[in-house]
């Protein structure tokens, strides 16, 4: 079984370096359709047999970019990125200035609870749900489309790999897992389909 783990396209919370989390809808700039429409040009002969996508609007216009043909994404809360708590909607550089110690530490600890969001082990213990069901289905070529840190977790429930020792994929680019005998491999991570793609600290 091929897993692709694909991360969403550049978001206005992204360039205005503003977080979005769990809960904060944001959208695909411009840039961020075309780097989802490279992505798919890259992706477009792979028969994909499923596909799994975060219920956030902008993976959902991610995915509706990359497979602009299929109609049958199954979406799914579990795959949503990290409950930031109140976090969510603020600037990153505003957050610094009033909270930077214990900002910088929930960012190196994946652990947001002393703001109200989800620590680190809860995000895994999501992730894992959703990739129970990702493995339980019947594909053996699958995409799933989601976001920075909870590809992080997905990695992990699939390899192993702790979250905090990946890096963050840049936008639009994907990361592979190979499932063989009950054993998962990283196989490919950070093929960046867009020369302007980047990562950011933005979840």
């Amino acid at each position: 079984m091929l897993i692709y783990l694909i991360r969403h396209g550049e978001t206005d919370y992204n360039v205005a370096r503003r977080f979005q989390g769990m809960w904060v809808e944001s959208h695909l700039t411009e840039n961020g359709r075309a780097q989802a429409r490279a992505a798919s040009a890259l992706l477009k002969d792979i028969a994909f047999d499923k596909l799994y996508v975060s219920a956030s609007e902008r993976t959902r216009e991610t995915a509706a970019l990359l497979f602009p043909a299929r109609n049958d994404a199954v979406y799914d809360d579990d795959l949503r990125e990290i409950h930031i708590g109140w976090l969510a909607d603020l600037y990153i550089d505003d957050i610094r200035k009033t909270h930077g110690e214990l900002y910088d530490k929930a960012v190196s600890t994946r652990d947001y609870s002393p703001f109200g969001g989800e620590t680190l082990e809860e995000h895994k213990a999501r992730a894992k749900r959703a990739m129970d069901r990702v493995l339980a289905s019947d594909g053996e070529t699958v995409a799933v489309v989601s976001h920075g840190g909870t590809i992080k977790c997905l990695i992990w429930a699939l390899t192993g790999i702790e979250p905090t020792a990946t890096a963050l994929l840049p936008n639009c680019s994907f990361a592979v897992v190979e499932i063989k005998n009950g054993v998962g491999m990283l196989k490919q991570f950070g093929l960046v389909p867009d020369p302007a793609a980047n990562a950011t600290e933005a979840y």
